[in-house]
């Protein structure tokens, strides 16, 4: 390691290639952990999912039958790497059901809140005018307009003053 000026540490050759090797080992084991904790828990899961919303594994698999008949190279590369990841396709479906279901039952709550409530109002008995309404506020707009000089915009001198 040697040392800038400004003091930031600076790897050279072989201590570089030690710490990228060191982090795709650490990134290698703790992937492989997550694989071995969601393949014990992928049954579990497809099973919360389908009792949750079984239409997100239905589209799921819409999904890659469509890209199955768009290109059938890829399709099978996409069934291969399914079937690697199952575990995590499974955590990715039952989050996926999660979300929308609570998304869904939320939606119902604030439904049935704004059926159930009711609003206080007062009917009012008086007639409006809206002739004279209209009248008045056109009358007070081009006061407004008579009274702004659109020449003091324009004019940098006064404003400076």
């Amino acid at each position: 390691m040697i040392n800038n000026r400004g003091g930031f540490v600076q790897f050279r050759g072989w201590q570089s290639l030690l710490i990228t090797f060191g982090f795709l080992l650490l990134l290698y084991f703790i992937t492989r952990g997550l694989y071995y904790i969601l393949s014990l828990l992928a049954l579990p899961l497809l099973l919360a999912t389908i009792i949750l919303k079984y239409q997100v594994i239905l589209n799921f698999f819409k999904g890659l039958g469509d890209i199955f008949q768009r290109s059938p190279v890829l399709g099978i590369g996409a069934g291969l790497l399914v079937a690697f990841l199952h575990p995590f396709v499974v955590a990715f479906l039952f989050f996926r059901a999660y979300a929308q279901f609570k998304s869904g039952r939320t939606q119902e709550e604030v439904e049935q809140q704004k059926m159930g409530e009711y609003v206080d109002y007062e009917e009012v008995n008086e007639a409006v005018d809206t002739d004279t309404l209209l009248e008045e506020l056109n009358r007070e707009k081009r006061k407004e307009e008579d009274e702004l000089n659109y020449w003091d915009l324009l004019d940098d001198d006064k404003s400076k003053k």
